[in-house]
């Protein structure tokens, strides 16, 4: 931002008009002020505006020293980021080189697993081949021991059957070879028996009692061969018997023997047959244990080839594992590598840049504290030179006020010596005129008496004759004060005349159609007396409304206003008057007897009131929308912050201008080399100080732009009531055109009339009657509540106003505050709305304005804006469009033209009452 060098005032007693002799003292004298007064303007833009470049130059320093301490906290990171990534990626380049190393290991283990894989696999499939043939070999030599078992077996129970048969023959042999012997036993025994019973019988006497015996058995065995022989006989059968038996089992023992021979021999064939089988099946069985074991042990080979193939291709399977994960890692470390290599350079590259950034910042900083403290340097110049300024402006205005004074005092005496000489003149006058008196025979009383008034009477008043006559009679006072009777005969009287008189003048009822006509003759004459003064008024304002739209100001705007609303007033005012004219007419006609009046003079009162009726719609619905759009606009300001009005905004711009002192003050010791820390801290401190005094007043000003979109509320709904009771009051004036042609019977035609209009706007009237008498009645009881909280223009604070305390010790009496109240006489000079349209100017205003003189820059811009939206903006300064033939200016220098012009006014201290006025004007709910 730049620094607007701030211009030195010339010394007092310079002047730009030398030489010019043509001109007076006090002409001069007010150029001189004029001069000193833009001098004090030009040297307040200059302190503004170097406290503004303060504010932000302090602040851009202050953050580019945080940016750049904060840049260099980021380069200091970013190398450490460096070097650990530096220090990560030769870690991790030892990992891949590590890694790499693994997987070479792996892939050659993997290589010498797969070669014994291979190894493996073959000896496994050549052992189960082995074990297959094996296998088969047993299997062979299985069932040759099966069938040589099964031979052996064969062979065995031949033998056992062979064998059981010698036994079986040789035990027939053995029992018929014991037969044999049994019966050649019993034979011989028989032959010896039967020599021995011959013998006996020969040596009886020998042996007689053994002869005896041997006989007795002898016989006995007889007996046994023979049933019935002797005993010799016996036993030579026996004998006999037992030998042939013995040759018959010598026979069956032979035969026997021959088959026990060919049983033993066939036993011998089928054992050496079995042995031989046993042989075989011993042999097969050892060829085929031999064979099992063979299958085995190969199986065995083949289990253990196949479970080292299976180690082996195991191993094959993890060495590859091995050496590809080994692969990836290294893969991953090379990357991760690579990676903290990126992020090593890119950490470079970000120090780098944030050395610059910070490098960058403290160039920023210690520029904005060069400029900060040039500025507070150029703040101090201007503020000394506005000081100076002033004080020359004020010895301009005091040769000023001498130069009037002295003129004043040469008119004075100018105006006494004219005196005096026509003093003298009309002495000598009198004297001549008493001597033709004397010749006439008048004496000089009466000549004195004939003598006209001079102009010396006239200097006696010191004022005009229009003057004269209007300081014992006001039209605008008179109608304030008939206002109220005015408005209880429109609102009242008229409503409850109306129907009575109609009803009455169906009825035929004289006497109350008197009553009534009388009644409305003297509400219509209140209304006429006021209707009339009302015009007057409107008529005086529109042409002096017309005679200031031609200049410029704050105050041209209202006269503008007034220039069309005021034609607007005088038209209604006119037809309204020309309506009670009409009314008094015919309430008169009534009174002379008669009761049905004229009814063209019915219809033209009902077309008066159609007529001002319609205009006042018209106009109120036109401000209706034009204060909706308006009000929708003022919201637009101030958004996002939260509406909170401070208590004492004189002091709150005065902390602002001590702590903005402050920060100057602060700064101007500033250097482009770095500060130290407890002078960045002071500037901080004081900024933020500072900051808070500037959220205080955003807050405030929130809270009149509430105040104000309030305002445009309430006007917008008492301007479409306003227009609403209109239109009601047109469709009475139909009514009344109706009922004075007949169409309409009873009293329902003055009812709509009189009463719905008198609902709609005597309501409004009351409203606001009663709203002016409480804002009256409040100025005296509570006269803090209000109370200015800026700076008032030089000369324009009224004294204030003494009243007695309440005994309750709550404010002024209520007695003084009710009588000012009811004085509708006295204008409003300090409430609510005034309040806030100081509190609006002084936010907006020029540091040329004490009111004005500690708002930072910015601020001013805000709230000058939200003026523009208020219409108080510079098309409403000054109206004129661009005109290329009478402009030497393009259309855009010519809008720049006008803007500076704007803000000009803003800061002339001495159009600070208008400013004022001109806002409340537009704050206003009327």
């Amino acid at each position: 931002m730049a620094i607007t060098t701030v211009r030195e005032p010339e010394p007092q007693g310079r002047s730009k008009n030398q030489g010019e002799g043509a001109k007076s003292q006090k002409e001069l004298a007010e150029e001189e002020v004029q001069h000193r007064k833009k001098d004090v303007a030009d040297a307040s833009l200059g302190r503004a505006r170097a406290a503004d470049v303060v504010w932000q130059q302090s602040g851009k320093a202050l953050k580019a020293r945080q940016k750049a301490a904060g840049a260099r906290a980021e380069q200091q990171r970013h190398e450490g980021i460096a070097a650990e990534a530096e220090r990560a990626g030769t870690a991790a380049e030892g990992e891949q080189r590590r890694h790499t190393g693994t997987a070479t290991k792996a892939e050659q283990d993997q290589k010498r697993a797969k070669a014994a894989e291979r190894e493996h696999g073959e000896a496994a499939a050549t052992a189960r081949a082995d074990a297959a043939k094996a296998q088969e070999r047993e299997k062979e030599f299985t069932r040759q021991a099966t069938e040589a078992e099964q031979e052996q077996t064969k062979a065995e129970a031949d033998v056992l059957k062979f064998t059981q048969q010698a036994e079986a023959a040789e035990k027939k042999q053995k029992e018929a070879e014991a037969d044999v012997l049994k019966f050649t036993q019993q034979a011989e025994a028989a032959e010896k028996k039967k020599k021995a019973a011959e013998a006996a019988e020969e040596k009886k006497a020998a042996a007689g009692e053994q002869a005896v015996q041997q006989a007795a058995k002898a016989a006995a065995e007889a007996e046994e061969l023979t049933a019935a022989n002797s005993e010799v006989e016996k036993w030579s059968k026996v004998a006999t018997d037992a030998l042939a038996q013995a040759e018959k089992a010598e026979t069956v023992a032979r035969e026997q023997a021959g088959a026990a021979g060919t049983a033993k021999q066939s036993g011998t064939t089928a054992g050496r047959d079995a042995e031989k089988w046993g042989k075989t099946k011993e042999t097969a069985q050892q060829q085929a244990k031999k064979a099992h074991d063979e299958a085995e042990r190969l199986l065995k080979d083949a289990v253990d080839a196949a479970r080292e193939h299976a180690q082996a291709q195991a191993d094959a399977a993890t060495h590859g594992r091995t050496a590809e994960q080994a692969r990836a890692q290294a893969e991953e470390a090379g990357a991760a590598a690579e990676a903290h290599r990126a992020t090593a350079a890119q950490a470079r590259t970000d120090a780098r840049t944030a050395g610059e950034e910070a490098g960058k910042q403290e160039g920023d900083a210690a520029e904005a504290q060069e400029q900060a403290a040039a500025a507070a340097r150029a703040q101090a110049q201007a503020r000394a030179a506005e000081t100076e300024a002033k004080t020359a402006h004020t010895n301009a205005k005091t040769v000023q006020a001498d130069a009037v004074k002295a003129e004043a005092e040469a008119a004075a005496k100018a105006e006494a010596e004219a005196a005096a000489k026509a003093a003298e003149a009309k002495k000598a006058k009198k004297a001549k005129k008493a001597g033709k008196a004397g010749k006439a025979g008048k004496t000089p009383e009466a000549a004195e008496q004939t003598e006209e008034p001079g102009t010396s009477d006239a200097g006696k008043t010191g004022k005009t004759i229009m003057e004269q006559v209007k300081r014992p009679f006001s039209s605008t006072k008179g109608r304030k004060w008939l206002d109220p009777a005015d408005t209880v005969a429109l609102r009242v009287v008229a409503p409850v005349e109306g129907p009575l008189q109609s009803h009455a003048g169906q009825t035929s009822n004289t006497g109350l159609v008197r009553s009534t006509a009388q009644m409305g003759q003297t509400g219509t004459g209140i209304n006429v007396v006021n209707d009339t003064l009302g015009a007057l008024n409107d008529g005086r304002d529109a042409w002096a409304g017309h005679k200031g739209s031609k200049e410029t100001g704050p105050k041209s705007h209202q006269d503008r206003k007034k220039e069309k609303s005021k034609v607007i007033g005088l038209t209604t005012n006119s037809l309204m008057t020309a309506n009670d004219g009409v009314k008094i007419t015919n309430n008169a006609m009534k009174n002379a007897g008669d009761l049905g009046g004229m009814a063209a003079l019915g219809d033209a009162s009902g077309a008066l009131i159609m007529a001002f009726s319609g205009i006042f719609v018209v106009r109120d619905s036109i401000v209706a929308l034009r204060t909706h759009k308006k009000k929708d606009e003022l919201k637009e300001h101030f958004k996002g912050v939260d509406a909170k009005r401070s208590g004492d905004l004189r002091g709150v711009l005065n902390n602002l201008g001590e702590a903005t002192g402050d920060l100057i003050r602060e700064c101007s010791g500033l250097s482009p080399d770095e500060p130290s820390r407890e002078v960045l801290q002071s500037i901080q401190d004081e900024r933020d100080r500072i900051e808070g005094l500037r959220q205080e007043l955003l807050a405030h000003m929130a809270s009149l732009r509430d105040y104000a979109v309030g305002k445009q509320t309430g006007k917008e709904i008492k301007r479409a009531l306003n227009a609403g009771g209109n239109v009601a009051r047109t469709a009475a004036g139909a009514v009344v055109i109706a009922s004075a042609a007949g169409a309409v019977g009873g009293p329902i035609g003055s009812a709509v009339a009189g009463g719905t209009t008198a609902a709609a706007l005597g309501g409004i009237a009351a409203y606001k009657g009663g709203k002016k008498f409480a804002k009256r009645y409040e100025a005296v009881r509570h006269p803090e509540k209000w109370a200015r909280t800026t700076d008032a223009q030089e000369g324009t604070e009224p004294e204030p106003r003494k009243f007695e305390k309440s005994k309750d010790g709550k404010g002024n009496r209520k007695r003084d505050a009710t009588k000012e109240g009811f004085n509708v006489l006295k204008p409003l000079e300090q409430g609510e709305r005034q309040l806030k349209a100081q509190e609006i100017y002084a936010l907006a205003a020029g540091p040329a304005v004490p009111a004005g003189k500690d708002v930072p820059d910015d601020i001013r811009a805000k709230m000058r804006a939200f003026l523009k939206t208020l219409n108080c903006g510079p098309e409403k300064h000054n109206p004129e469009k661009h005109d290329p033939a009478k402009h030497e200016q393009s259309a855009e220098e010519w809008e720049k033209s006008r803007e500076e012009a704007w803000a000009d006014s803003l800061n002339d201290p001495d159009r600070q009452k208008e400013w004022e006025d001109e806002i409340a004007a537009q704050l206003s709910s009327a």
